[in-house]
């Protein structure tokens, strides 16, 4: 927070209100109610009859009910939600007033713009520099505070770093790997602020990375699973065409683009001045689809597969790049290309880094080097037990840190953003070596299951002026809630006509609390790996998480899981019986959101036949579906065929 201003009082502190006068070095003497002990208040320049002040935006960590004294003699136009009052306390004196006017107005938590106004003063009379006061609640925190200057300022470099699959519990962020390092997440997490519940929109990856373009959940933009690879464009869902008649619902199909109409990040910032680059992974469609049709100057490598092509370790079969050495790792390449663009556009304005890594999806492979230290580390009994993944986290970690090195030796940390997550949970269903690539634990499922360990992901965000070092926050978050909050911080007018369901995140980023009902996620497929789910939405609200499981009860109905995440956050406890009216209550917020979206749900299966449903086959993955996706690694590498 920085108050350094002409248009404030007392350099970098807010007045606290603590006696009966408060003064300002340029501007006279004032006299202030002893009702005030404890408030912070903000002196605004109030400007004069021949130039408006330039007014102030507030970040606010909690809802609250601010009041704006007014030193002068006439009605500033104060715009919409200013209620003029008497603020039900005696602040007008007998001898010497304490303001012209106040003004009350009820906000929630987030930014508060109080505009720029003119005194009053007639052409007789001289116009005083008094400053007008904004007043906060001593309960609330005041996270940001800025003049609204009319010269540009110049806008802070935005560096976004997703990696793919990366499971909760595949950090040392939180104290559930023995295995795995990531000093260099670490590092980033000390600059700002570490997320313990936050959310991939989706428990596959291309579902989430049109959600954090977009700031809209599967449910709206329609990409529900990762077919964006694949030759068949459909540009919106669609009911599939064969369902067997075991099964009582009618699953969604995906889209299998984004669409180059939708407003997405990079065509916004790019729009605002912003100078783009994608590099890694992209997942969202062939050209016309790619990166360079979606707001990005250049797209290295521009490879529109699931995951990088043939190996991580050259040589690889990209198209566009070919490897500068022999057995050349992926994400070192990436990290060079991506340091190398950002060094020839640092200079000419702000910059919009996509840093989509390929790590640590299939196929599975790493540095010779790296996979022996980490056989050497491996206890029997481990939960995790991957050389091979190990070393790709930690290849994956490398790269972070060279980023970090790069924005470091440029002398641009205090002006960069760097976001940090991952697009969905961890891979328990792949076969490396003769074991998983990863284990969750303490959460449920993995990649492709609703369950915790397929949605909740590794996340740090390290925002200067917003976020504080070495913080933490319990607070609920989701990757589409990106999309809105780079906008609004970055001061960028929100599209028309393009509905989101992130929201501004600010007041958590800053260490406060956020005020929402809860996120809904959605994944209307059944992909049969452990612990999955039939098609399913779902509501995280508080300790809560409530799963609509479509038209899995008697006679098409929908079926309820319930859990307390806080008692249970191994989901083991269906809790839904027990609490009826919480389920009704959590179940129409998730109808609302239908509604609102007007997105394509499953329906009832029409040709259901009960003789062939099979509710025990329910969390545990086929045999036919192992053998038809995936191949199992004999000796240090596993390929993924789909």
């Amino acid at each position: 927070m920085s108050l350094a201003s002409p248009f404030f009082a007392n350099g970098t502190k807010p007045l606290e209100i603590g006696g009966l006068r408060c003064a300002d070095r340029a501007f006279k003497v004032m006299t202030i109610p002893e009702t005030l002990k404890g408030f912070k208040c903000y002196p605004i320049h109030r400007g004069d009859n021949k130039k408006p002040g330039k007014g102030i935006t507030v970040n606010l960590s909690a809802p609250a009910e601010v009041y704006l004294a007014v030193m002068d003699r006439g009605d500033p136009q104060l715009g919409e939600g200013w209620e003029k009052t008497a603020m039900k306390m005696d602040w007008m004196g007998d001898h010497v007033p304490f303001a012209d006017h106040i003004y009350k107005k009820v906000v929630l938590a987030g930014a508060l713009k109080v505009p720029e106004h003119k005194g009053s003063a007639g052409k007789k009379r001289k116009s005083y520099g008094v400053p007008n006061l904004l007043i906060v609640p001593p309960t609330i925190q005041v996270t940001a505070l800025t003049a609204n200057v009319q010269q540009k300022k110049k806008q802070p470099n935005i560096i976004f770093i997703l990696a793919d699959d990366l499971g909760w519990a595949d950090t040392t962020l939180y104290g559930h790997t023995k295995l795995y390092q990531t000093p260099n997440i670490e590092r980033l997490a000390k600059r700002g602020i570490t997320f313990t519940r936050a959310y991939a929109n989706s428990p596959l990856c291309s579902p989430t990375r049109a959600s954090i373009l977009t700031g809209q959940i599967p449910l709206r933009h329609g990409s529900t699973r990762p077919e964006h690879h694949l030759k068949t464009v459909r540009m919106a869902p669609t009911f599939k065409a064969k369902t067997p008649p075991g099964e009582k619902a009618i699953n969604v199909t995906t889209a299998t683009r984004l669409d180059t109409r939708l407003p997405t990040l990079g065509k916004l910032l790019k729009s605002a001045g912003y100078t783009t680059g994608h590099f890694g992974k992209w997942h969202l469609g062939h050209k016309p689809y790619s990166p360079l049709e979606h707001g990005f100057d250049v797209d290295i490598p521009n490879h529109p597969g699931p995951g990088p092509a043939g190996s991580y370790v050259a040589p690889w079969r990209f198209k566009n790049i070919k490897a500068n050495s022999p057995k050349e790792h992926i994400e070192d390449r990436m990290a060079e290309e991506a340091i190398a663009w950002m060094k020839s556009v640092k200079d000419k304005g702000p910059f919009f880094m996509n840093y989509w890594q390929f790590s640590v999806h299939g196929p599975w492979n790493a540095k010779q080097e790296l996979v022996d230290k980490y056989q050497k580390i491996i206890k029997p009994g481990d939960r995790q037990r991957s050389a091979i993944y190990a070393a790709m986290i930690e290849s994956m970690d490398d790269a972070i840190g060279s980023l970090l090195d790069a924005v470091d030796e440029a002398g641009i940390a205090d002006e960069t953003v760097i976001i940090f997550v991952s697009d969905n949970g961890g891979n328990m269903y792949s076969k490396l070596d003769g074991v998983f690539p990863t284990d969750n634990h303490p959460l449920r499922g993995g990649k492709a299951s609703m369950c915790e360990g397929g949605i909740r992901v590794p996340c740090v965000v390290a925002w200067p002026g917003l976020t504080r070092e070495e913080t933490r926050s319990d607070e609920i978050v989701q990757t589409s809630d990106f999309y809105p909050t780079i906008l609004n911080q970055l001061r960028i007018k929100m599209p028309s006509n393009h509905k989101v369901d992130g929201v501004d995140i600010s007041p958590a980023l800053a260490g406060g609390k956020l005020t929402r009902k809860g996120i809904v996620t959605y994944f209307p497929d059944s992909a049969m790996v452990p612990d999955w789910v039939p098609p399913a939405i779902s509501l995280h609200s508080g300790d809560w998480k409530l799963l609509r499981l479509f038209h899995q009860g008697e006679n098409g109905a929908h079926s309820y899981d319930l859990y307390n995440l806080r008692e249970d956050i191994g989901e083991k406890n269906n809790l839904a019986d027990e609490y009826p009216e919480k389920v009704k209550e959590m179940d129409r917020i998730l109808e609302d959101v239908i509604q609102d979206t007007k997105g394509l749900v499953p329906v009832p299966n029409p040709n259901f036949d009960p003789a062939q449903y099979r509710p025990e086959q329910i969390g545990k993955p086929t045999a036919e579906f192992m053998k038809k996706h995936w191949k199992v690694s004999q000796g240090k590498k596993a390929v993924q065929t789909k």
